[in-house]
C-alpha cells in the first residue's frame, strides 16, 4: 500500500473539511449579527409637532429613543413592546415639570391605531405607586398609525411630588403596562 498517496488524500480531505467548517462559521456569525440589528424606526407623532416643527427637547428625546431601540430593545418579532427611554422636562411645566418619555414598539405584523393601555408605575425607593392602573390613550389623530416595525413616542407626566432631580432615572421605577384595545389592520 502506498502510504504517501494515502497521506496525501487524507490531507486533501482534511483541508476540504476544515474549509467547510470555516464557511459555516462565517454564516453563523453573520446571522447572529443580523439578529442583533433592530430595524424598528421611531416616528414622530403629530402631537409632538408644533406648527409642523418638532421642539428641540422632543427632537433629542426622539433621537435618544431611536438609539435606545436600536441598541437595547428586547421586543421580539411578533410582539408589542414598551420602552421607557428617559425622563424629560415639560415646556411650561403644566401639569407637571417632568415626564417619562416612552416608546410603544410595534414588532407585530399589524398596523395599530387608537391604542388603549393601562399603566401602573411605582417608585422603587419609596414603594409609592404614582399611577395605579391609569388609562393612556394614543388616538389616531394625535399619534397616527403605528405600522409594523415602527415605534411611537409618548409622554406620561410625573407628579411634582416625586421631586425629580438629575440623578433620578427611569431605572428608579417599575413599570407595568397592558394594551387593552387597539384598532388593527
Amino acid at each position: 500500500m502506498n502510504y504517501n498517496g494515502l497521506l496525501s488524500m487524507l490531507l486533501v480531505v482534511m483541508i476540504v473539511l476544515v474549509g467547510c467548517g470555516q464557511k459555516d462559521g462565517k454564516v453563523e456569525i453573520e446571522e447572529k449579527e443580523s439578529i442583533k440589528k433592530n430595524t424598528v424606526q421611531v416616528k414622530t407623532p403629530p402631537i409632538l409637532k408644533k406648527d409642523g416643527v418638532i421642539q428641540d427637547g422632543d427632537k433629542k428625546a426622539i433621537e435618544d429613543a431611536q438609539k435606545f431601540i436600536t441598541e437595547k430593545s428586547t421586543t421580539a418579532k411578533g410582539e408589542l413592546g414598551m420602552n421607557v427611554v428617559e425622563i424629560v422636562g415639560i415646556n411650561g411645566g403644566k401639569p407637571s415639570k417632568y415626564a417619562f418619555f416612552q416608546v410603544l414598539e410595534n414588532r407585530s405584523n399589524k398596523e395599530l391605531s387608537n391604542v388603549e393601555m393601562y399603566f401602573t408605575i411605582t417608585n422603587k425607593l419609596t414603594q409609592k405607586v404614582i399611577y395605579n392602573n391609569e388609562r393612556v390613550f394614543l388616538s389616531k389623530e394625535d399619534y397616527g398609525i403605528v405600522k409594523p416595525n415602527e415605534a411611537i413616542p409618548f409622554k406620561v407626566a410625573i407628579p411634582d411630588e416625586e421631586g425629580i432631580t438629575k440623578e433620578i432615572t427611569p431605572k428608579d421605577y417599575t413599570f407595568e403596562w397592558d394594551v387593552t384595545d387597539a384598532e388593527l389592520k
